[in-house]
C-alpha cells in the first residue's frame, strides 16, 4: 500500500485498538473515505449518538476472539527472563479474571508494564495488517478501495419504527 507513512502508521494503530476493543453498545467501522476508525451507536436515541457518515464506505471490525488476546498474554509471559515474574504471570492467568489479574501483576514493575505495552502494540500490529489484508484494502489512484465494503445508509442500518424509536437491524 502506497501510503505516506504517518497516516498509514496511525490508520494501522487505530485498527489494531480496535481490534481489541469490546463495547457492547458501540460497533466499530473502518471508514475507507476518511481512513479512520468509527464508531457506531447500536442504541440511537438513548443519549449519545455516533454513527459513520452517510454514503461513506464502510466495513465492519470486528474484535479479535479473547482467546487470541489471552495467547498474546501468555507469549508475553513465556518470554520473560524473571522465573518469579514468569511463575507469577502464568499464576494470573490460570485464575478467574485473568486479564485484570495479569495486568495487576504487570503493575508491579514499571520496566516489564511497559515491555508488554510494547509487545502487546506490536502483536495487534500485526493483527491490524492481517485485518487490511483479509479486507482486501488496497490504495488505488490515492484512494483506499476495497470489495469487502459498503456504503454506510443510517435507514438501512437502523429501522424506524412509527414511534421514532430506534432499533438496531441485525447484520
Amino acid at each position: 500500500m502506497e501510503l505516506n507513512d504517518n497516516r498509514y502508521n496511525i490508520m494501522l494503530q487505530d485498527i489494531a485498538e480496535a481490534l481489541e476493543t469490546y463495547m457492547p453498545e458501540v460497533e466499530l467501522f473502518f471508514d475507507l473515505d476518511d481512513y479512520a476508525v468509527v464508531p457506531c451507536s447500536i442504541s440511537p436515541g438513548q443519549g449519545m449518538e455516533f454513527y459513520p457518515t452517510e454514503g461513506h464506505r464502510v466495513i465492519r471490525i470486528w474484535p479479535i476472539p479473547s482467546n487470541e488476546s489471552f495467547d498474546i498474554m501468555v507469549d508475553f509471559a513465556d518470554q520473560v527472563s524473571d522465573e518469579k515474574m514468569r511463575n507469577r504471570l502464568f499464576h494470573a492467568l490460570s485464575v478467574r479474571h485473568p486479564f485484570r489479574t495479569f495486568k495487576n501483576e504487570l503493575s508491579y514493575d514499571t520496566a516489564l508494564l511497559n515491555e508488554w505495552h510494547a509487545f502487546r502494540e506490536a502483536r495487534l500490529l500485526v493483527h491490524a495488517r492481517q485485518w487490511l489484508d483479509e479486507n482486501q484494502i488496497t490504495l488505488v489512484n490515492g484512494k483506499l478501495e476495497s470489495p469487502e465494503c459498503q456504503r454506510f445508509c443510517y435507514n438501512e442500518y437502523f429501522d424506524v419504527d412509527e414511534d421514532d424509536d430506534f432499533k438496531f437491524l441485525d447484520d
